[in-house]
């Protein structure tokens, strides 16, 4: 089968011809300047409209994940890359941002595929690749090592927490031995988030969470240490525990709002501040009390414990023995019967005894120290009404400290910090006045292109006045007795006939009608 190439024809040559005609037409209308500013203008439109879709099109970079470790920020890049998300690296590579309109869609991606690690071990998945080969020293070290993980990855979980290490020391176990007095230990060394620290609470979970996970394994045998080298729990480590501090600075604040706004409400915003300075007892303390146990009288309750009785009697004959006690009478002795009877009964009685301890929790509240200072009394108050008032409010003791001082308070940070927000209300007004301006720059740059091209294209230039030839007519038109195909033939689809171009094509037409009429007459004559 032949190929056939195709040559265009008279038709799309012509086609071709008039476009290039209707260019030099159109282009001649114009001055070297006023083509010099289209070219201007056009260019100012390309630069204007490129620099608004830059910037109406950048995208919002959202975190995605903070404060990973390193194989963990390794692994969100490597599904992002393969999943072909956009994204970007803060915080030295801690810190992974994706678009905004993709966070939530990519966080459930990364879950699904097991990201973030939680932990950097493999955990108890190491025991998979043992065999019946494996002896047995190396199997008690790959289980220890799997303990290890898990904890590591349970205790990463805890809030504060941003990476751990676990150590576990086992005593050897032999056979042969007949006793084993040493005790299994183990030590956490914890990497806090920067500017955390742990709870007293927080500490002991972690402790006591090891010392469960480890067969023999005494909660005392722990220590637990974070990156500062501060001891956290274990022997040697400060009795009110690391979270004393913390404790207490949140009573302080939460004692303080308490009083501020108590305050607020009574000599008005800003005309007063409070500081709360409190001791906290951060050792468990024991009460053990002993007393009388009381009936529903108020008499002591007794309970007999021993009861022993003996009776004694005497029956027989005889005169009684009796007389005078210092005298020298002889005792008559006498006959007749004599009888004697005794009984006795003893009880011993023991009265109730009451033993009560009382086990006071860490942070109670040994001293409280409260400040407080006035700009100014408000009208009808006092400094006595103002002391009692603060000190029902902050169940404060006689022992406690209490201080109400009226001293005007300077103005110099409220004016800093109005001057400092005026000038940024300014600078926020001036960068919006900018961009207004740049983009009204922009708009009136297209606007003047557009109007001087809509000018320059509705001024007709002495080539268009012209009137067409008849061969122009003719191959335009064809001759006015050419009758019409069935089916039309096929034109240029963007050539259009305009108001202008039918009007020269009917005045031509006529003309060559009256012509062809002359001759036809000449002929006959």
């Amino acid at each position: 089968m032949a190929l056939t190439t195709y040559t265009p024809g008279p038709v799309a040559n012509r086609a071709a011809a008039r476009y290039k005609q209707a260019w030099e037409r159109f282009s001649s209308g114009f001055t070297p300047g006023q083509k010099a500013v289209t070219a201007i203008a056009a260019i100012a439109l390309i630069a204007g409209l490129a620099v608004l879709s830059s910037t109406m099109s950048s995208t919002n970079y959202q975190p995605l994940f903070s404060g990973l470790e390193p194989a963990s920020a390794a692994a969100i890049v490597s599904q992002l890359q393969s999943s072909k998300v956009p994204y970007r690296l803060a915080d030295g590579g801690a810190t992974v941002l994706v678009p905004a309109n993709q966070v939530d869609q990519e966080r459930l991606a990364l879950a699904a595929a097991g990201l973030p690690q939680a932990g950097s071990g493999a955990g108890l998945s190491i025991l998979d690749k043992e065999g019946i080969t494996t002896s047995q020293f190396t199997q008690q070290a790959d289980y220890q090592r799997a303990v290890q993980d898990e904890l590591e990855s349970t205790i990463d979980s805890v809030q504060g927490v941003a990476s751990s290490q676990v150590e576990i020391v086992m005593p050897s176990q032999t056979a042969f031995a007949l006793g084993n007095t040493e005790s299994p230990s183990a030590s956490v060394m914890v990497d806090l988030q920067p500017g955390t620290s742990l709870a007293q609470g927080q500490v002991n979970a972690i402790a006591h969470l090891v010392a469960s996970a480890v067969p023999g394994l005494n909660a005392g045998n722990v220590t637990v240490a974070d990156n500062n080298g501060d001891l956290l729990y274990g022997p040697g480590a400060p009795s009110n525990g690391p979270g004393s501090s913390s404790a207490a600075q949140q009573f302080d604040t939460t004692e303080e709002a308490s009083l501020q706004s108590m305050l607020d409400q009574v000599v008005g915003p800003g005309n007063a501040t409070v500081r709360v300075s409190a001791v906290l007892n951060t050792a468990t303390t024991k009460t053990s009390m002993q007393g009388v146990q009381l009936g529903k009288a108020g008499t002591p309750v007794t309970a007999p414990t021993q009861v022993s009785s003996s009776k004694e009697t005497f029956s027989g004959s005889g005169a009684a023995l009796g007389g005078v006690l210092g005298t020298n009478a002889v005792t008559p002795v006498g006959g007749g019967k004599t009888s004697y009877s005794k009984t006795d009964t003893q009880s011993n009685y023991e009265t109730g005894v009451l033993d009560t301890t009382t086990e006071q929790p860490p942070g109670q509240v040994t001293s409280e120290s409260v400040s407080v200072v006035l700009s100014s009394l408000p009208k009808g108050a006092t400094l006595s009404s103002i002391r009692q008032a603060v000190a029902a409010a902050a169940g404060l003791t006689p022992k406690d400290t209490l201080s109400v001082v009226v001293v005007p308070f300077s103005k110099a940070v409220q004016d800093q910090a109005a001057a400092a927000a005026k000038a940024q209300a300014a600078a926020a007004a001036r960068a919006q006045l900018y961009n207004l301006v740049k983009l009204a720059g922009i708009v009136g740059a297209i606007a003047i292109a557009l109007v001087v091209l809509w000018r320059k294209s509705r001024k007709k230039s002495p080539q268009q006045a012209e009137v067409l030839s008849s061969a122009d007519v003719v191959e335009l038109a064809g001759p006015p007795t050419q009758e019409l195909p069935a089916v039309a033939q096929e034109r240029d689809s963007e050539f259009a006939w305009g108001p202008d171009e039918v009007s020269r094509v009917l005045r031509a037409w006529l003309s060559q009608a009256s012509q062809q009429g002359s001759s036809h007459g000449a002929a006959a004559g």
